[in-house]
């Protein structure tokens, strides 16, 4: 180790005096301009940068013999390349290196696995149709969600107020309604005080779709222990895949997962490419095996915060388009950041990339993820059931777009009876309701007051 840190040192030493004298091109003659280089001193094409360190893996200085970015150290399958670290059936040592292939660790070689991404080591099959019953579970359900929440006047008694919200049937196709489909329930607040909090609305615009516009999204996948009971037949992956196939034209997605100390290959934050290296793409297939892979993958803590700022960091480095955004899916709240809500926020707008935010199981923080939304210009989803998350993101690419119809509705708040103002920095949480040809869809919306 001594001679080959040596043998960096002198190549680095000697790049850095030909770089002091303004040496142009290609130092390493690999077809990357210097300017743009990761590893400047070592013949690297692809640019991999498996640990998202800024510096390419052909100058990572570590002990890598199957040269999938992981330190033989820390590899569960150093003989093997096998980026993703993925071990099934937790036996500490990768699938690249067991006897068999078994993404989801229920002992059904996936050849032969009627759900090879849940376990069902029964293969039941109920209906016969070829999948298991678990993952028959994996059926979309109608979803809604809010695209703008905003105050825009109000006294010490009353308010108006805009909602920008949509609704999408299971086939991700946005629902038709009439005007009187939303309604927000009067709540009494403060508590006990006698002031009740009644709303009225006021005007219904349907808001038409546009011209689609490029996009880059960057898909960032809870992969924390908790998410395996909220999400139990791994409905956000095949979510997931509903977005990449939903990609309007010039759009782009990337994909990352986060975790503290867990399964995935990094902490907090784990970044992919798809087959062709690339860290943004356009192609929907592009992260299936990766996709395939999280089902296993669960474990650790969820230090959203923190992942957040990576998430962002990457997309405002990678992403082609202009239009740059984060979907991030959390299944409860933050757990163990260093960063704070506000520092997500601020990093985000310095940075121009707006947070799409999705909330997962009962157990999510919606004020502080509304908070992440509003404040970035994204927007706000709720799945009380995993299986609404795949309507959700099938959707959600053309919002992104620009091209989905969705409603302008505007509201009057009063504040009947009591002795209660509105004030400054006073704000309230509650719930729009949306009737569908399905059924009533809520959709969670916070106001502040300035």
């Amino acid at each position: 180790m001594r001679t080959r840190f040596a043998a960096y040192a002198l190549i680095a030493a000697l790049a850095l005096i030909l770089v002091g004298c303004e040496q142009p091109g290609d130092l390493d003659h690999d077809g990357v301009d210097d300017k743009k280089d990761n590893c400047l001193i070592v013949k690297n094409p692809d640019q991999r940068d498996s640990d998202g360190d800024g510096r390419g893996d052909a100058c990572d200085p570590l002990n890598d013999r199957d040269a999938d970015g992981v330190a033989d150290e820390r590899d569960n399958c150093p003989t093997n390349h096998n980026p993703n670290q993925q071990d099934s059936d937790g036996d500490g040592k990768g699938d690249a290196c067991d006897d068999f292939t078994d993404r989801d660790g229920d002992g059904v070689v996936d050849e032969n696995d009627n759900c090879p991404y849940a376990r069902n080591p029964d293969q039941r099959d109920s209906d016969a149709d070829g999948r298991g019953d678990v993952c028959d579970a994996v059926t979309a359900m109608p979803s809604a969600g809010l695209l703008r929440a905003e105050v825009t006047s109000h006294t010490t008694r009353s308010a108006v107020f805009t909602l920008d919200l949509f609704a999408v049937a299971r086939d991700s196709r946005f629902y038709s309604v009439d005007e009187d489909a939303f309604a927000i329930v009067a709540f009494e607040w403060p508590p006990n005080s006698g002031v009740s909090h009644e709303f009225e609305r006021t005007e219904t615009e349907l808001v038409t779709p546009a011209s689609p516009g490029a996009y880059s999204t960057a898909l960032m996948l809870d992969q924390s222990a908790s998410i395996a009971r909220s999400d139990p037949n791994d409905a956000r992956i095949v979510a997931a895949g509903a977005f990449l196939d939903n990609l309007s034209p010039g759009a782009e997605a990337g994909l990352v997962a986060y975790a503290s100390d867990g399964r995935l290959g990094f902490s907090p934050i784990t970044f992919y490419s798809d087959a062709l290296g690339n860290r943004f793409t356009m192609d929907p297939d592009g992260f299936d095996g990766t996709l395939d892979s999280l089902a296993g993958l669960e474990g650790g803590g969820r230090p959203l915060y923190d992942a957040l700022r990576h998430a962002v960091n990457y997309t405002a480095e990678h992403a082609a388009n202009s239009n740059r955004s984060v979907l991030v899916l959390a299944g409860g709240n933050d757990a163990g950041s260093t960063a704070s809500l506000d520092d997500a926020v601020e990093h985000a707008n310095q940075h121009g990339v707006a947070l799409h935010a999705v909330a997962l199981s009962g157990a999510v923080d919606l004020a502080a993820l509304a908070d992440l939304a509003g404040r970035t210009g994204g927007s706000l989803g709720r799945a009380g059931d995993a299986r609404q998350l795949v309507s959700y993101y099938g959707a959600l690419g053309s919002l992104l777009a620009g091209s989905a119809q969705f409603y302008r509705t505007t509201w009057t708040l009063s504040l009947v009876g009591g002795d209660f103002d509105i004030y400054a920095g006073y704000w309230i949480r509650t719930w729009v309701t949306i009737n569908t040809p399905d059924g009533n869809l809520r959709v969670p919306f916070r106001l502040d007051f300035d």
